[in-house]
C-alpha cells in the first residue's frame, strides 16, 4: 500500500497517470489503422518524456526505471509495427484484423481493443509499475 504522506507520492501519482495514458494509446492503437498506429505512437511520446522527466528530478535518475520506461517504449513501437488491419465483423463478432482474436467491446470507461495484441505490452508495462523496476504504481 501507498504511503500518503511519504515525499515520492504525489510524483508516484504523476507517473501512474502517464502510465494510464500509454496504456489507454496501446489499447486504441490496437484497432487502429498504419497511419492512425504511427499517430498514436506520437502522442505518446509526451507520456514518457515526462516520465523520463519523474525519474530525472524525482527517483534519483533510477537505472533500473529508465530501462522500465525504455523497455515499455520499444514495446510500445513494437506493437504499433505489427501488420495493421482494422477489425472485421460487427457487434460482438468483432475480430482483430491481426491476431483474429476477439475485440474487448468499449464502455464508458475504456475504449475497443484487441486483448491478445496488447498482451505483448504486459510486460513491459509491469516492469514500470513495479517496485523494484519502476514507478511503484503497483502500489496504488
Amino acid at each position: 500500500m501507498l504511503d500518503l504522506d511519504h515525499p515520492l507520492t504525489p510524483h508516484v501519482f504523476a507517473a501512474s497517470r502517464q502510465i494510464d495514458m500509454i496504456l489507454d494509446i496501446a489499447k486504441r492503437l490496437t484497432v487502429s489503422d498504419a497511419t492512425g498506429r504511427r499517430l498514436l505512437v506520437q502522442t505518446a511520446a509526451p507520456c514518457f518524456a515526462a516520465l523520463r522527466w519523474l525519474n530525472e528530478a524525482h527517483f534519483e535518475k533510477s537505472p533500473a526505471i529508465a530501462a522500465s520506461i525504455d523497455g515499455l517504449d520499444v514495446q510500445l513501437k513494437v506493437l504499433a509495427e505489427q501488420p495493421a488491419s482494422l477489425p472485421t465483423g460487427t457487434g460482438r463478432r468483432r475480430v482483430c484484423g491481426v491476431c483474429g482474436d476477439r475485440i474487448t467491446r468499449a464502455n464508458s470507461y475504456q475504449p475497443e481493443f484487441c486483448s491478445e495484441c496488447l498482451k505483448t505490452l504486459h510486460p513491459a508495462l509491469m516492469a514500470v509499475e513495479s517496485c523494484e523496476e519502476g514507478f511503484g504504481t503497483e502500489a496504488i
